[in-house]
């Protein structure tokens, strides 16, 4: 039996039949062609649309990377910008060291006991860390960097949790010398004319004897407002035989202030009084020559000269 197919070719215009015998092995390795072409173009068309594929994912990654590599660089640039502001944080912390330093020298306080060393601000020795170096390349010893700049966060924390101390300790100290100093007395009790001071003095009285004067004698109109001189307590308001009324103010640390020959009392025992008060009004009332304001400071119940206290 022949291995041939016979094709026979019609024609719609009326032509005669044609006839094409084509041998199966022909056919064949036509089909052979055709499937072999078809798988060809199958691979080539997969290749383009993967390679495609991979362009489009090539070029994302690409973008990608290039946004990681700015965002690296932009931390970086940061890490340079905190590295500056550490130094800078150490340098005012030295200086706000050297300014507590200079109060406590003027206002003659001394540092607290949990500081032993004068400059201990760092740790022991009080050095201050070298500067960290904000401009080193981008692409070098950030690591490195990092690490010293943790390093040095640790240390100022440390030093800002001691400083906070001293200042708190500082602060405690200025209040006592504000007290003592509000409770010391610094004003006149009244303006006017010193016709008397502290020591010995002819008696203003027939006698003429000489006689300890224990106070200051300041002359004005009667009527004229006494102020305390410093904060206290009154712990006398009265009537006292030749300084007539009489108001006399603890101010603490036993120091007494008295203020003598008054019209008016307006303050009682027990009432607590701040520097600048009006606690009595000028008179004659007592023994005395005139209106005037006997006034005496104390210590330890002694008398001393009232002007080395005044300021004003």
């Amino acid at each position: 039996m022949k291995k041939n197919i016979s094709l026979l070719l019609l024609s719609h215009s009326g032509a005669p039949v044609r006839q094409m015998t084509l041998s199966k092995t022909f056919i064949g390795f036509i089909c052979f062609c055709l499937l072999g072409g078809g798988i060809g173009v199958g691979v080539i068309v997969y290749d383009y649309t993967f390679l495609r594929t991979q362009a489009v994912d090539n070029q994302s990654l690409k973008s990608k990377v290039n946004d990681q590599f700015d965002q690296i660089t932009g931390q970086r640039k940061e890490i340079q910008t905190f590295a500056q502001a550490i130094n800078k944080l150490k340098l005012q912390l030295v200086q706000l060291d050297d300014f507590e330093n200079e109060v406590r020298r003027m206002a003659k306080i001394d540092k607290s006991d949990s500081i032993t060393e004068p400059n201990d601000l760092f740790g022991v020795g009080g050095a201050m860390p070298d500067d960290l170096n904000p401009q080193i390349p981008l692409t070098e010893k950030h690591d490195d960097l990092i690490e010293e700049m943790y390093e040095q966060v640790v240390c100022i924390d440390n030093a800002l949790s001691g400083q906070k101390k001293q200042f708190s300790s500082l602060i405690n100290g200025l209040d006592d010398k504000l007290e003592i100093l509000a409770s010391t007395p610094s004003i006149h009790p009244c303006r006017g004319r010193i016709t008397s001071g502290f020591g010995y003095r002819k008696s203003p009285f027939k006698s003429k004897k000489l006689a300890f004067h224990k106070g200051y004698d300041i002359a004005t109109k009667s009527g004229t407002p006494i102020r305390a001189t410093a904060n206290g307590v009154v712990i006398f308001s009265g009537y006292k035989g030749p300084l007539g009324r009489l108001i006399t103010i603890d101010h603490g640390n036993r120091i007494t202030t008295s203020y003598g020959h008054a019209r008016k009392l307006l303050k009682k025992k027990g009432d607590v009084v701040k520097r600048g008060d009006i606690i009595a009004k000028v008179g004659t009332s007592g023994r005395t020559t005139g209106a005037h304001v006997h006034y005496e400071v104390r210590i330890k119940d002694i008398p001393v000269n009232p002007e080395k206290f005044f300021l004003d």
